[in-house]
């Protein structure tokens, strides 16, 4: 949208910053290989993004990644497992219990609430 709006001959700032720039929009998205490249840019950018995510993830989670486990129901009991993904199990836990413990104390008016 901005390549088409820039590339534009009424649109004011085309003529006043780059002329030689209206109507490339029109040649460039008129054929298919400019299509794939920009389809295919925007979508290695968004799975190399996601993957690196997920790395980051399982490799160093944080509070929040432990606690969301916690809610899911993934740490919640003790099942057979491998060695390596009990020590795993355990030193999560322990971030957990860390991570509950130096929560702050909730305001008195969250006391008072009533359980629906």
């Amino acid at each position: 949208p901005a390549l088409s709006l820039y590339s534009d001959g009424a649109f004011f700032l085309a003529s006043m910053f780059e002329p030689q720039m209206v109507g490339v929009a029109t040649c460039l998205f008129s054929h298919l290989r400019s299509w794939l490249g920009l389809v295919f840019v925007t979508s290695v950018c968004t799975l190399s993004d996601l993957a690196i995510l997920f790395c980051r993830k399982n490799s160093k989670p944080d509070a929040v990644d432990l606690l969301q486990e916690v809610q899911q129901g993934f740490l919640s009991g003790v099942e057979k497992m491998p060695e390596e993904a009990w020590a795993d199990y355990v030193r999560r836990q322990h971030t957990i219990e860390e991570c509950l413990r130096h929560l702050p104390t909730p305001p008195p008016q969250v006391h008072q609430l009533k359980p629906e």
